[in-house]
């Protein structure tokens, strides 16, 4: 998918934005900005640019709860068929599944409005309204929103190095109902993914000790099809690992951290410190171990940043 967004884009994030979609409705939880915030933040930080507000925008909206609707659209895309079709019946596992509190769950009208859907009380209703002609009619606005998300994000300073030697992120922070896992989806969203050709048919997952085999052994590169969030804070990646953390070093020799901005100052949450690294930035695995928390085995990754691959 090209990151450069073109006029097309705008309209459709225009359009996500008068159906109501963006920003997120009604949210429980966070400090919300206003349109005059997010107008500030445009002129701060994406000064006499035509597009800041819609800049500012789509970062505010990544630090909501639409950050599902993202990653379903671009995590659970067959990336290795031409056209990059999209998972639908994983997709609407993946809404169902999605639980971290009763306000962020398929039965919130709220939360499924991002999708511009009523709520929903099974995963039968979900799969009756997240339907396959459905999600590709929307698909093409969310990778939209996406594509002015990269921009926006490499619009942004440099993070340096020396104030922040090391990045952590709790890899799956996508909360999920209980008795549930989702760690079967980690591996099927690197562009590396083998099941990224097809076919069709056949889910987008693969289990964490086949991943660690085929995916994550030492010295291999990944490429999430996905940004990726983290913070300085181990301590934090720990509390939202969901069974995995990613640990990263910058590359040698380098003042700054490469293709990443610090997105803390447009966050719902800014308490919380957030850096964003678009898609195709790449990962150089340097090891990986399992760790307990609380009792449960976490796989972490060490890994070396490597930059977008362009």
């Amino acid at each position: 998918m090209a990151l450069i967004a073109t006029a097309q884009d705008f309209r459709n994030l225009d359009t996500l934005i008068g159906d109501g979609m963006i920003p997120y409705r009604n949210l429980p939880t966070g400090t919300r900005k206003s349109e005059a915030d997010l107008q500030a933040l445009a002129n701060t930080y994406f000064p006499n640019d035509p597009h800041g507000y819609h800049y500012a925008l789509v970062i505010y909206d990544w630090t909501s709860a639409d950050f599902v609707r993202f990653n379903l659209f671009t995590q659970m895309a067959y990336t290795s068929i031409a056209g990059d079709p999209l998972d639908v019946a994983s997709m609407q596992q993946l809404v169902w599944a999605a639980y971290h509190t009763a306000e962020y769950s398929a039965e919130n009208a709220d939360f499924m409005n991002m999708f511009g859907l009523p709520a929903a009380d099974s995963l039968d209703d979900v799969i009756n309204l997240l339907t396959p002609d459905f999600v590709h009619a929307l698909a093409p606005l969310v990778l939209s929103e996406c594509r002015i998300f990269a921009d926006a994000v490499l619009k942004l300073p440099d993070i340096p190095v020396a104030s922040y030697p090391n990045l952590f992120r709790g890899a799956m922070p996508m909360s999920v109902r209980p008795g549930l896992s989702i760690t079967d989806r980690f591996g099927a969203q690197m562009l590396e993914f083998s099941g990224n050709a097809g076919p069709l048919d056949v889910p987008l997952s693969i289990s964490l000790p086949q991943a660690r085999q085929e995916l994550f052994y030492d010295g291999a590169t990944i490429t999430p099809k996905t940004c990726w969030s983290f913070s300085d804070s181990e301590a934090g990646a720990k509390v939202w690992q969901q069974g995995i953390i990613v640990a990263v070093e910058p590359p040698s020799a380098t003042d700054y951290w490469p293709g990443g901005a610090d997105i803390t100052p447009f966050s719902l949450n800014p308490g919380t410190v957030e850096f964003n690294f678009p898609m195709r930035t790449r990962y150089q695995i340097k090891g990986t171990h399992w760790f307990p928390i609380n009792d449960v085995p976490v796989l972490v990754l060490n890994a070396v940043m490597l930059g977008r691959d362009d």
